[in-house]
């Protein structure tokens, strides 16, 4: 977002805060976010978080997946041949 495109369409001005919401309170009483407020930080535990959700997206795939083979290979399971 163009700040000098925002106050020449609307009168507004913008202040750019911090990227992580635990970042505002410390950014409302000064109005300032340091360098630190402005880097994206993306450690191990927020991306474990994510496993899950990636996991259950996969699940219609794998589901089609698995049938494909299981009417490619003759309908009957491996075991029984």
């Amino acid at each position: 977002m163009a700040a000098h495109e925002v106050k020449k369409r609307t009168g507004f001005w913008v202040e750019y805060g911090p990227v992580r919401a635990a970042d505002l309170p410390e950014y409302l009483k000064t109005h300032k976010a340091g360098p630190e407020m402005r880097k994206v930080q993306f450690p191990l535990r927020d991306r474990l978080v994510l496993i899950p959700v990636d996991l259950i997206r996969l699940i219609p795939y794998m589901l089609a997946a698995a049938i494909g083979m299981y009417f490619a290979g003759g309908g009957s399971p491996a075991w029984l041949c």
